[in-house]
């Protein structure tokens, strides 16, 4: 039996943080990723995450923090004052080569070039599926996809845009009206559309699923996998909304939440620090 663990997942947009006990998340909460702050400011949501998640210092065997943001470098001192006692383990790119990686084979895959983020996706997939392929899509701020089969060799994946920045194309424009939103997930009432809401709105449906299901296709067709045979997990800020759009395709698709925050747990696990 393992004690809790908390984990943080320092995002582009969120830092996730979870308390994992025995592989179980025992209870989660986030903020929006800060820039530019000082130690009062890490303090204050730090203090607000313990309060909400009934976090007991004395209950924690240790912390280990993910970052893929690479300008948040420097914070990795004030994390380490905040949880001064604590056995704690931060991950980065500069870091991960010099990790023990559990079962994962990644030489085909330079862990020094792979975000954190995606690099516990795998780890925490493969430790829900080890009997078949594994196809994991988050999608949050960026949308990335990973593969690991199922003998445990992480194949690579592909970096996309995620749901923000493809529909900037319209929120950004000087035809934008905040009045008439549009966006990736909603299925326009008309096709081809007759107005510029609705054309917006079918480029932006059609276009994002258009990229999403082509991307899917060359990786699994180069490595002749096949969505039979591949289970796919869904994580990431749009989660459940992806797994609706490709539920036609992939029918058994499931909605992993706290993907990354396990990883993170799996890694801590292999990787205890003294």
């Amino acid at each position: 039996m393992n004690a809790a663990v908390l984990a943080i997942d320092a995002g582009s947009t969120r830092t996730k943080c979870a308390v994992i006990k025995d592989d179980q998340v025992v209870g989660d909460t986030h903020w929006m990723t800060m820039f530019n702050f000082n130690a009062d400011d890490l303090d204050h949501q730090l203090k607000q995450a313990r309060q909400l998640l009934a976090i007991d210092q004395d209950g924690l065997e240790g912390v280990v923090i993910g970052n893929v943001v690479d300008a948040q470098n420097e914070v990795r001192t004030q994390f380490e004052q905040a949880f001064d006692g604590l056995p704690l383990l931060y991950v980065d790119r500069t870091q991960s080569a010099r990790l023990k990686l559990g079962p994962l084979d990644f030489s085909h895959y330079p862990v020094e070039q792979l975000g954190v983020d995606r690099l516990c996706n795998g780890l925490a997939a493969y430790h829900h599926v080890n009997e078949q392929n594994s196809m994991i899509i988050d999608c949050g701020t960026y949308t990335t996809i990973e593969l690991v089969s199922a003998e445990g060799q992480f194949k690579g994946g592909a970096v996309m845009p995620g749901p923000l920045m493809f529909e900037s194309m319209w929120t950004q424009s000087q035809f934008y009206d905040p009045k008439h939103p549009a966006d990736v997930f909603t299925k326009p009432e008309m096709s081809p559309g007759t107005d510029t809401i609705g054309s917006v709105q079918n480029g932006l449906y059609y276009g994002f699923k258009g990229m999403l299901f082509e991307v899917i296709s060359q990786q699994m067709s180069s490595i002749r996998w096949s969505s039979t045979t591949t289970q796919l997990l869904v994580t990431g800020g749009y989660g459940e909304s992806l797994r609706k759009l490709l539920q036609l395709e992939f029918p058994k698709a499931t909605v992993k939440p706290h993907l990354t925050l396990e990883g993170l747990y799996f890694l801590y696990l292999a990787n205890r620090p003294a």
